[in-house]
């Protein structure tokens, strides 16, 4: 199950969701979380559940945030390994087909994945502290650092649901943190595949991340 949550993304949405589509491994779902948008990323999500079963298009009544609709898209899933993509980024053709992989043979409960970081129209790797290597990870080496977001991670279903882990509804800054803090230190293994790449879009105006990143070099200055 691959979980797209998204508001007033027109710019970006469609993207993110052909690169969905062209996975090499084909059978998944995508749940594409509307979080109250007023702009032409509602039509995007529609067309794509008409023209492809995969896709499931699901609409919030009202503007919920984040946290909220990646915790509808838990609910609805189906599948027996969850992902999440931003709606301002994407994903290669075998990035799901990778981490599946690896998940199946390394026994793990979350595996992490490549990153390639996409900032002022140059995109280069994106150099996450613990993730040197192809293997199997340990807690310490990767909790608190910068690949605490849950969208480079594929997440075993079953590990969630035993765990009963959601996104905490009353953070809109470090929800990503604090869920991976409890996924990571409950899970059965974690492993970094090193393989493909998920495109982060480093630049995006309304990031959370970027006005984080904003912030601390204000503060630091």
């Amino acid at each position: 199950s691959v979980i797209v949550p998204f508001h007033n993304a027109q710019a970006t949405l469609a993207r993110a969701l052909e690169s969905i589509a062209a996975s090499s491994h084909d059978n998944f779902e995508a749940l594409m979380i509307d979080d109250c948008s007023s702009d032409q990323g509602s039509a995007i999500a529609v067309d794509f559940a008409l023209r492809d079963e995969r896709f499931r298009y699901f609409w919030n009544a009202e503007n919920r945030k984040v946290s909220f609709s990646r915790n509808r898209g838990l609910d609805l899933a189906a599948g027996d390994f969850l992902m999440f993509v931003d709606a301002d980024d994407w994903i290669s053709p075998d990035w799901i087909a990778n981490l599946l992989d690896d998940a199946v043979a390394s026994e793990s409960d979350i595996v992490m994945g490549k990153a390639m970081r996409f900032r002022g129209g140059q995109e280069r790797d994106y150099r996450m502290a613990g993730l040197e290597r192809r293997g199997p990870l340990k807690f310490e080496a990767v909790v608190f650092k910068d690949n605490s977001v849950v969208w480079n991670k594929l997440y075993s279903a079953a590990m969630l649901r035993r765990e009963k882990l959601r996104f905490d509804e009353d953070l809109y800054i470090g929800e990503d943190l604090l869920f991976n803090f409890k996924a990571m230190s409950r899970a059965r293994g974690i492993f970094y595949s090193g393989r493909g790449h998920y495109h982060y879009h480093a630049d995006n105006e309304d990031s959370i991340m970027r006005t984080l990143l904003l912030l601390s070099l204000a503060l630091a200055s």
